[in-house]
């Protein structure tokens, strides 16, 4: 059926007396969203309604009132369309929601990767202005046979640039922490000083410095423990690594 056809049966199904089988025909266009049939049907209900504030309000007859009910048809559903484009809607809040909540934990991750970048850069710009001072003594320790080794830079100020190789690996909740071992009847006293954590990279190669000047008379070897990832006040471990440097 075309719209010229339905323009006279709009007021009729406003009202619920269109037989059935015409009905049908205007529901199929109203739940493919028909714009027309829509539009029509809105203003055959306003006709309606406007006509029905002309006459006195009157009880009906039971039996009319009866068809009158009986023929009362439930509201059209809502497009197949309509609800797509709720879904597709609903889909790409999503969407930007969840592209929105990794972009920042994106940039979080970036920026501490940064920070850390940034570091270690200006830990081995310290480390390589100490062993370029011209009094800097250099403690060679262990041999290059896949056994921990490597070598002490020892300033005459007291501070330490420590750099090792083939150093153990140590599981995420562990670190390495440097002490300073006293000399006997030092006054720093008797019991080792922590001088900083450090963990290796992937090749087990780290470089550690230690910047706060001590007398280095009074200090007799560096060595190295595993410490919790907090790092410890005194050796929890035993020292796998001990350089002499007195």
């Amino acid at each position: 059926m075309t719209h010229a056809e339905m323009d006279e049966l709009y007021d009729l199904y406003a009202l619920g007396a269109l037989e059935t089988d015409l009905a049908s025909q205007i529901d199929e266009h109203v739940a493919d969203d028909c714009g027309y049939c829509i539009d029509h049907i809105h203003k055959a209900v306003n006709a309606t309604a406007m006509l029905s504030g002309l006459v006195d309000p009157a009880e009906p007859p039971a039996e009319v009132r009866r068809r009158l009910m009986a023929s009362v048809r439930p509201a059209p559903k809502q497009s197949r369309r309509w609800n797509f484009l709720v879904d597709a809607l609903a889909v790409a809040c999503l969407v930007l929601l969840a592209v929105g909540v990794w972009s920042n934990v994106e940039l979080t991750r970036r920026q501490h990767i940064l920070q850390h970048v940034l570091a270690e850069r200006n830990q081995l710009r310290t480390a390589l202005e100490i062993m370029a001072r011209a009094q800097t003594r250099t403690v060679q320790f262990g041999q290059s046979n896949n056994v921990a080794h490597g070598r002490v830079f020892v300033s005459p100020n007291g501070t330490f640039v420590m750099i090792g190789s083939d150093l153990p690996a140590i599981a995420s909740d562990r670190t390495f922490e440097l002490w300073l071992i006293p000399a006997k009847g030092a006054a720093i006293g008797a019991a080792p000083v922590p001088a900083g954590l450090f963990r290796p990279n992937e090749s087990g190669t780290a470089v550690h410095v230690y910047q706060e000047p001590v007398n280095i008379q009074q200090i007799a070897a560096v060595a190295v423990t595993v410490e919790p990832s907090q790092g410890s006040l005194a050796p929890t471990t035993q020292p796998f690594l001990v350089v002499p440097i007195a």
